[in-house]
């Protein structure tokens, strides 16, 4: 088997998805042509199923380093131990395809366009970087977000795109509207226990990095193993959060209504006015 040229490389924190969807392009074939020659199983999951023998075998044709790879598979052997489908932990579609969120300030960011693999994780529901909510749908064909994928052949008229910061499904773009995204925390715009679920996303993928946690006001240290206990006691329940950049717009427009109406705001009207 041929080494392959030019396959650009996996960045720290990307999904292995994330960046077979890159390296498919910079070959100009489709991301199942692309698993295929590299040994991965076309209908399994590569964020899964990148380890292993398959990882060195991978890195060896496509000429990476496997060390390069090192982070976006001990982080997701941490989540076969404990969810060995990934069905409680990872995003899918309801046809069983890999999702992802994604955020539409780092994508509006120069540079180069990639999906980093706690996009994919049902918990992270907050970019720390940039305080915001992640998107759950292209804002403009409202499809969900599908990792690999062909950027070949992307849009509508299959004309493809240039980088993922386009949706594959309609190619436009996914930061669109990035400048009235709400920052829920610097504004003031969710609930203590709101912050608290999006900031345990941030925490669980901690616990699953290191391989234990800490709950607040207990000095013991929990296994990581222990996770799935505290899931169903309710403690993670990033399930039931049903924050939305829209909800957080509207919060935002009702209180600025507020404020406008109440008698010490500039602008409003005074009790002696009315």
């Amino acid at each position: 088997m041929r080494r392959l040229v030019g396959i650009p490389p996996i960045y720290g924190h990307e999904s292995p998805a994330s960046w077979l969807t890159r390296a498919a392009l910079s070959q100009g074939v489709e991301v199942r042509e692309l698993m295929a020659y590299v040994g991965l199983p076309v209908k399994h999951d590569p964020d899964q199923t990148l380890v292993g023998n398959a990882l060195w075998n991978v890195a060896h044709v496509t000429g990476q380093a496997a060390s390069s790879f090192g982070f976006a598979a001990h982080m997701f052997s941490g989540v076969r131990s404990i969810d060995p489908k990934g069905e409680d932990l990872l995003l899918w579609t309801k046809n069983g395809k890999p999702r992802y969120r994604y955020c539409p300030l780092c994508l509006h960011e120069p540079g180069c366009k990639y999906f980093p693999l706690h996009w994919r994780f049902k918990a992270w529901r907050w970019c720390p970087l940039h305080d915001c909510l992640l998107g759950e749908r292209c804002p403009h064909c409202r499809c969900e977000l599908q990792l690999p994928g062909d950027m070949l052949i992307a849009g509508l008229k299959r004309e493809g795109v240039a980088h993922l910061g386009h949706c594959l499904q309609c190619a436009e773009r996914l930061d669109t509207g990035w400048e009235s995204t709400p920052h829920p925390l610097m504004e003031g715009l969710v609930a203590g226990w709101e912050k608290t679920v999006l900031e345990n996303g941030r925490a669980l993928l901690a616990a699953i990095f290191h391989r234990h946690f800490f709950i607040t006001g207990n000095a013991k240290r929990h296994s990581l193993n222990s996770l799935t206990r505290f899931k169903k006691m309710g403690v993670l329940p990033h399930d039931l959060l049903l924050l939305s950049n829209q909800s957080l717009q509207a919060r935002r427009s009702q209180r600025n209504a507020t404020l406008r109406n109440h008698p010490g705001f500039y602008g409003g009207r005074s009790a002696r006015e009315k």
